[in-house]
């Protein structure tokens, strides 16, 4: 999967929150974006049909306003053990158990934040990556 292609035309693209499943190992993810033209995108859940997914631990993360991603690393195998984003606010958030695998680090440049993400999954996830984009200004809503 990779969410840049559900962003193809978006304008100010923010990644507001990440929902997860997972036990010892990673099974799913799915993303949710604000856009400044197109609104709230959600993408599919990323998780193999048929996952007795009740039995797997759930989060749901959300970002605050001027929150964004500066690093995400973890360890992983032939699957993700386990994946940490970290924040310019300080918040460290974990999904997956397994302290297995091999490290692997993903640094954002400065001025950027993780915008996007990609990656690969079948029964579980096997990979992830990412795409960084400039950081905006949080959008500003007004109401009348």
């Amino acid at each position: 999967f990779d969410d840049l292609e559900l962003l193809t035309g978006c304008q100010n693209v923010k990644l507001i929150r990440i929902r997860a499943w997972f036990d010892d190992f990673i099974y799913g993810l799915q993303t949710i974006y604000e856009t400044s033209n197109n609104g709230i995108i959600v993408s599919p859940r990323r998780m193999k049909e048929g996952t007795e997914f009740w039995n797997l631990r759930y989060e749901e993360v959300f970002f605050n306003r001027n929150e964004s991603i500066t690093t995400f690393r973890g360890n992983h195998g032939k699957l993700m053990d386990h994946v940490i984003f970290s924040t310019n606010q300080g918040r460290s958030i974990r999904f997956g158990l397994s302290d297995g695998g091999k490290l692997f680090d993903l640094e954002m440049q400065p001025g950027t934040t993780l915008g996007a993400l990609k990656g690969g999954f079948g029964g579980h996830l096997h990979y992830i990556g990412g795409h960084s984009i400039l950081l905006t200004q949080p959008l500003q809503y007004q109401y009348n």
